[in-house]
């Protein structure tokens, strides 16, 4: 740093000036700004053109998100209820409990999660669930979101 400073001494490239108070550091917008006050000596005086490029106006626009439509969130009790079962663990329970099912609901996101050991149980966990929610707010279930993954395909379901 010091080596620099010399060389801009040496070869007479312009005169430093002395620090402003309250600026912490002097940077080259700093010194351009303040170039028609001249405070640095030998430095040239700039016309700096203020034209609107237009592509650097385009450039800083924000882009609304991409929405291909208009997503509604569940305004009332059981409108909405999503489900899925997860991939199997690879260490079983202690229980033995190789997966496990979720139900999440939208409008409240309270979330009901039950173990089990084979996917073949899961309508009778449904079933279970359904009864159980069906009592405690004496609603039914309207919709029941899932992944569309084929997990939920059986004619039973």
């Amino acid at each position: 740093m010091l080596e620099e400073l010399n060389q801009f001494q040496g070869n007479d490239v312009w005169d430093l000036v002395a620090r402003v108070d309250k600026k912490n550091i002097i940077g080259t917008k700093w010194v351009f700004s303040n170039n028609s006050k001249e405070l640095v000596h030998g430095l040239p005086k700039l016309n700096i053109i203020k034209s609107i490029c237009e592509i650097c106006v385009k450039s800083k626009q924000s882009r609304f998100p991409f929405v291909s439509e208009d997503l509604k969130r569940a305004s009332a009790t059981l409108q909405v209820i999503h489900f899925d079962i997860c991939v199997p663990f690879e260490v079983d329970s202690l229980g033995c409990m190789k997966y496990f099912i979720t139900f999440v609901h939208e409008f409240t996101r309270m979330i009901w999660l039950y173990t089990i050991k084979l996917k073949s149980e899961t309508l009778d966990i449904f079933r279970k669930f359904k009864v159980l929610v069906d009592k405690e707010s004496e609603k039914s279930i309207k919709i029941l979101r899932t992944y569309g993954v084929g997990e939920y395909t059986s004619k039973d379901f």
